[in-house]
């Protein structure tokens, strides 16, 4: 072998492992892009099933807004409209009964009594229909509604059961929260008269409305020794028309704990009850900040 060969050999030797580096670099730089493409690919993906999931959603929102309007409409024109041949019916049952007079005997008048309490029934249900149907239907304006002035307007409302009864309402220092005042004027006014009317007839109502605060709520409690609620009924009670006592032992339309519970809905918030039969309930109640 010449030295010029020799020299070339030499020469191959040191450009093979420069080389085999190139290659390495080579390797390892579409290795990181092919993994950058990769992971590109799959969040293009995700974003893509998320924007997807995003706009199903706002449809399933827009579909329940509308379900829920044609519903609200739905009852408000039921409500209202069957109004009129109830009020006719109360009008001729009256004039019947003051046509026959004296030639009625105790069994019809009976009879006439029972047209009229139906009727009388009937209205005030479809009155209740109708103040559930319409709670939000208009946007409320919110401000800031201090409760200790409301709990003061609801006990006015409720003076004479109040009176009655000789109930106690004991109400610590309230919060002011942002609502509308005759929402939550409807709100409290119902838990307040649903504790007087559940009351133990072995003693005096006594009602306790307090607060405590978390960090993004308020919770208010109204509390009371009436006669309680069991477990089995403790979310049946927020239903619409849902009773669980008899017309005859208990008035009302079944329908003031599905207000309250709307109307909290509306605002955010939640309503939920705590109870033993015979140790009266407590309802608690939270309010958004």
């Amino acid at each position: 072998m010449n030295l010029k060969n020799i020299g070339k050999t030499n020469q191959f030797a040191k450009a093979t492992p420069n080389h085999q580096i190139f290659d390495m670099e080579i390797r390892r730089a579409i290795k990181e892009k092919q993994e950058k493409i990769d992971q590109l690919t799959k969040e293009n993906e995700y974003q893509a099933l998320l924007l997807e999931k995003t706009e199903q959603i706002a449809r399933q929102n827009e579909e329940l807004s509308r379900v829920n309007e044609e519903l609200r409409q739905f009852a408000y024109i039921a409500s209202h409209d069957l109004k009129e041949p109830l009020r006719m019916v109360a009008s001729y049952t009256q004039l019947l009964e003051r046509l026959a007079g004296d030639e009625l005997d105790d069994s019809h008048r009976l009879y006439f009594h029972y047209v009229t309490e139906g009727v009388n029934r009937m209205n005030n249900l479809l009155d209740a229909l109708l103040k559930y149907a319409t709670i939000g239907k208009m946007e409320e304006e919110r401000e800031a509604v201090n409760l200790n002035e409301i709990v003061k307007y609801c006990s006015s409302n409720l003076k004479v059961p109040i009176e009655e009864t000789e109930a106690i309402i004991q109400t610590e220092l309230l919060p002011t929260v942002m609502g509308s005042q005759s929402l939550f004027i409807q709100l409290l006014q119902n838990l307040i008269g649903n504790a007087l009317k559940f009351r133990n007839l072995e003693e005096k109502p006594f009602v306790q409305i307090a607060s405590r605060e978390t960090d993004d709520a308020f919770i208010i409690c109204v509390q009371d020794n009436g006669i309680g609620i069991a477990d089995e009924h403790k979310n049946r009670i927020f239903e619409i028309f849902q009773r669980l006592h008899s017309r005859t032992k208990y008035e009302g339309t079944g329908i003031g704990l599905a207000i309250c519970q709307k109307i909290l809905q509306g605002l955010g918030g939640r309503i939920w009850v705590e109870s033993e039969v015979g140790k009266g309930a407590t309802f608690y109640f939270s309010i958004p900040k």
